[in-house]
């Protein structure tokens, strides 16, 4: 052991697995993400024939666009208003259930999208069919931009909540003990010194929530489907139609659209350049923004009553129960309701759906970790700095793309070099794809818990004649360790969830599906029991998955206090 240790500690044999790591980066993830643009521009000539000379095509599109900004942007401004005093509660108030309601802030990050539209869905949409109606539901919206939005909300939430927690309580308390010594209301301290110091937070949470928003296509997609008709026919034909951009190039890779390959590495592209310069203008206002110091305004009074703090604290956990938690969890009730009369579910296929995302997220979940680790303390511990900055940038594009546009852009990629109809295929190119997106978010979690642990440990035992391999293994794992079991986690829940890319990497025709494509394609198809018997399964693994993060926080939680 000690002459593996010593071999595998050469400074060649390191730089050779550095580089290894980084052109698996730039390989699988980098080049596949970005290959859109070189499609278009590749096969400019049939874009402008066949695409950009399409008025129909290209107005549908540019409303879709439109469409997906405008609930991207409503959507945060709500999650931050509805979001900050849950956040404020959770982060400065001790009460009885705290740790429960914690848990259940954090249940729709990995309940699987395509169960959450449909459980949010039939909860809130009016126009359903009696087959799916339920008097238990409220069934009062019948907007379907309406349903879009609430469901965005309910999936971004979580992102805002936890955004904003955790700026709260980096906040030094002693500095708003001081604003209030000099006689500030409590309103006013929030305003003029908790909110400029936590800036930068409520900024993540910002670009988070539109990402995620501009991001979704499956459940987006299902929603609508069970309330209006997405087919592009009829979406290309009504000028009022309602449509997301991602939720577009889903229903146009099912129209039978003579030129789909150049029209969805075009819309590919554009989905890609759009979230990005959006995401980058964002980011950009946010931080030069600046909170109002000197002036103090007479309603700060009124709302730094006591009084107010209890409504606002009410009014936090209300909206969480009411619009995020409830709906989501509807589909139990609709379930239930059903039970005795379930009939024509097709188990064998459900189940090998299942058995497919288990194993898609397994085999993810296994890659990005053998290769995640290595980059993460690349960039976080690597001497080359200017190598190691420009590589964290770069990890941050596949998480800013939306996973449709992404998976077009993989599928458009890996179609050069495999055939995707076998299903061996098949499933190393959906792992692929998932791989693609879930990897920058392991990287980092991994670098950000790096940055956190004392570089003078690692520097003792080098000091004491340790090799890199000893330090990992005696230093570094051993702390290390918490943030690997979240990490792991959450790419496998992260892998489980994934519908658009999913749906956008593989042929109309694939045999091979996921468990939450198999749920969009059940509501498709009209089978809404067997969609959510499916749901409730994917709810049941979520809890189980949701539990395992909590107690690899406390385990991380007692080993930094020790």
């Amino acid at each position: 052991m000690l002459k593996t240790t010593r071999i595998l500690g050469l400074k060649q044999i390191k730089m050779v697995w550095y580089g290894l790591i980084i052109l698996f980066f730039i390989i699988f993830v980098c080049v596949p993400v970005l290959y859109s643009f070189v499609y278009v521009g590749t096969n400019w000539d049939a874009m402008q024939t066949h695409v950009l000379s399409d008025e129909r095509l290209m107005s549908v599109f540019w409303r879709s666009a439109g469409i997906s900004i405008f609930v991207a942007l409503i959507v945060v401004v709500v999650d931050i208003l509805a979001g900050f005093p849950l956040a404020w509660l959770l982060a400065r108030k001790k009460f009885r259930g705290k740790e429960f309601l914690d848990t259940l802030v954090d249940l729709p990050l990995v309940i699987p999208t395509a169960a959450l539209g449909f459980s949010i869905t039939l909860f809130w949409a009016h126009d359903l069919t009696a087959e799916i109606a339920r008097p238990s539901s409220l069934s009062i919206v019948s907007t379907p931009l309406l349903i879009v939005i609430l469901l965005h909300i309910a999936f971004t939430y979580p992102y805002m909540v936890r955004s904003i927690k955790a700026g709260i309580e980096e906040v030094d308390i002693t500095y708003e003990f001081a604003g209030a010594c000099f006689g500030a209301q409590r309103f006013t301290v929030v305003r003029t010194i908790t909110l400029p110091i936590m800036k930068a937070a409520l900024l993540t949470g910002i670009v988070l929530c539109i990402a995620r928003s501009l991001s979704e296509t499956g459940a987006t997609f299902l929603a609508l489907s069970m309330v209006t008709d997405v087919s592009y026919a009829s979406i290309s034909s009504s000028p009022d139609a309602t449509l997301t951009a991602p939720a577009l190039i889903n229903s146009l890779k099912n129209s039978g659209y003579a030129y789909i390959n150049e029209a969805l590495g075009f819309m590919s592209m554009l989905l890609i350049l759009i979230s990005i310069v959006l995401l980058v203008v964002i980011k950009q206002f946010g931080e030069r923004v600046r909170f109002p110091f000197r002036k103090t305004y007479r309603i700060e009074t009124v709302l730094s009553r006591v009084s107010f703090a209890s409504v606002r604290d009410v009014s936090g956990i209300l909206f969480f129960a009411l619009i995020v938690f409830l709906p989501g969890m509807f589909i139990i009730s609709f379930v239930i309701s059903d039970w005795g009369n379930r009939v024509n579910i097709d188990y064998w296929l459900l189940f090998k759906s299942l058995g497919i995302s288990l194993l898609v997220a397994f085999l993810t979940t296994l890659i990005c970790v053998c290769t995640a680790i290595p980059l993460a303390i690349y960039i976080g511990r690597g001497k080359h700095r200017k190598i190691a900055d420009l590589l964290d940038v770069t990890a941050n594009i596949p998480m800013i793309v939306p996973t449709v546009a992404l998976g077009i852009s993989l599928g458009l990629f890996w179609k050069n070099f495999v055939n995707t109809e076998n299903a061996f295929t098949a499933i190393l190119v959906v792992v692929l794809a998932h791989v693609a997106f879930t990897f920058p978010f392991l990287v980092r979690t991994f670098a950000s818990a790096l940055r956190q642990i004392p570089s003078d440990y690692e520097d003792a035992a080098r000091t004491l004649g340790a090799k890199p391999l000893t330090v990992f293994r005696k230093i570094i794992y051993p702390i290390f360790k918490p943030s690997i079991i979240a990490g792991i986690i959450m790419t496998f829940t992260r892998s489980l969830d994934e519908t658009g890319a999913t749906i956008a990497v593989l042929p109309a025709n694939s045999t091979i599906t996921t468990i939450p494509v198999y749920i969009v394609q059940l509501v498709k198809a009209k089978d809404y029991y067997s969609a959510a018997l499916a749901s409730l399964i994917l709810i049941v693994i979520a809890v189980i998955i949701l539990l395992l993060v909590r107690m690899s926080t406390r385990s991380e939680e007692k080993c930094t206090s020790k």
